[in-house]
């Protein structure tokens, strides 16, 4: 086991996440952010809102009570809109990547 995790911490690619196999109903999702900061503060920049991404990586799909796999909706290169408190944030290579599940994408372009 120690064998692995030294190959594991000396090795970037294992970092990569955006290399890992996606589980499931994970879309795994690079932010972009669209704001402007021009210094102004906004009461509405408190409320809850939906924030903008690429997607990087999906999984294959949830499996259903019956055992089926229900297809993606998404791939990669997708621009999408989701709800900023749902993802799991990670960081991978210097990069935030956020994994969220299919349900919590808003829209896709």
């Amino acid at each position: 086991m120690e064998k692995l995790i030294k190959k594991i911490k000396s090795d970037k690619s294992y970092r990569n996440i955006s290399e890992h196999e996606v589980q499931n109903d994970l879309v795994l999702v690079k932010p972009i952010d669209f704001e402007d900061n021009d210094g102004v503060i906004d009461p509405r920049q408190y409320e809850q809102k939906s924030e903008y991404g690429v997607v990087v990586n999906v999984g294959q799909g949830k499996i259903l009570e019956n055992g089926t796999r229900l297809p993606m909706l998404f791939k990669k290169g997708d621009f999408v809109v989701y709800n900023q408190y749902m993802p799991t944030k990670i960081r991978s290579l210097g990069e935030d990547l956020y994994f969220i599940h299919s349900e919590d994408i808003l829209s896709k372009l």
